[in-house]
């Protein structure tokens, strides 16, 4: 993993997590404890529509059971995961996943671990599906 690899994260929907008006996640992403990781694909060097194919594939089937349609990601580089303090494990399975380990973020201060996300929800760069049509088909599993 290199610092400025792009790491996404599939979103479903909760309201605490996304800023629709401001197009913006929320801190919230960042706030709860992961047991088993906070669950996240390399997307570097691959086109948009392969990194929805891999939501469709390997997130978007567990998701429906739940029925929680996915409605987006946000991509974010490893670096930043890195300087607040959490750890990075690749595990590729399925193929390019990773978890991140140490959330919520680590701190003795709460005004600190506040920043520490707020620095990440910056850095971030989120993707709706509602504002390109086009990636609606990754977004549900259609049954027969």
């Amino acid at each position: 993993m290199q610092p400025f690899d792009d790491l996404t994260r599939f979103l479903f929907y909760k309201k605490k997590e996304i800023n629709f008006v401001a197009r913006a996640i929320k801190t919230a992403v960042f706030s709860k404890a992961h047991e088993k990781g906070f669950s996240v694909y390399k997307s570097t060097d691959i086109c948009h529509d392969r990194v929805w194919s891999l939501a469709r594939r390997d997130v978007v089937p567990a998701m429906a059971k739940q029925n929680r349609p996915l409605i987006g990601r946000f991509d974010l580089e490893a670096r930043h995961y890195l300087d607040s303090g959490l750890q990075i494990e690749a595990d590729n399975k399925p193929f390019r996943h990773h978890n991140i380990h140490g959330m919520p973020i680590p701190s003795t201060e709460i005004a600190r671990n506040l920043s520490r996300r707020q620095l990440m929800v910056n850095n971030s760069r989120l993707h709706l599906i509602e504002d390109n049509p086009s990636w609606a088909k990754y977004s549900v599993i259609k049954t027969v």
